[in-house]
């Protein structure tokens, strides 16, 4: 019993990459408009996970909007925000 659970586990662990790699062929050859947008939303994410300051945030906007979508122009509108906090 421990060999047959331990070969089925051994056959799961070689095939489970092989799988991820076919899966990913068959999406970025079939289905690439999906591929590229959550890829570029991945990329996007990554990026402005480590940005503080709010103009590199605008500018990694702008850029990956223009260079997805291509449109004829851009505006970002950013709502000002206030804060109050309340001392006990």
């Amino acid at each position: 019993d421990l060999a047959v659970a331990a070969s089925t586990l051994a056959a799961f662990a070689a095939i489970r990459p092989l799988r991820r790699a076919t899966a990913g062929w068959v999406d970025r050859r079939f289905d690439r408009p999906r591929y590229d947008a959550a890829r570029t939303v991945d990329e996007t994410a990554s990026l402005l996970r480590h940005r503080l300051d709010l103009e590199a945030v605008l500018g990694t906007l702008v850029d990956v909007t223009q260079n997805s979508l291509q449109p004829a122009s851009s505006t970002i509108w950013v709502r000002p925000t206030s804060v109050s906090i309340d001392a006990p």
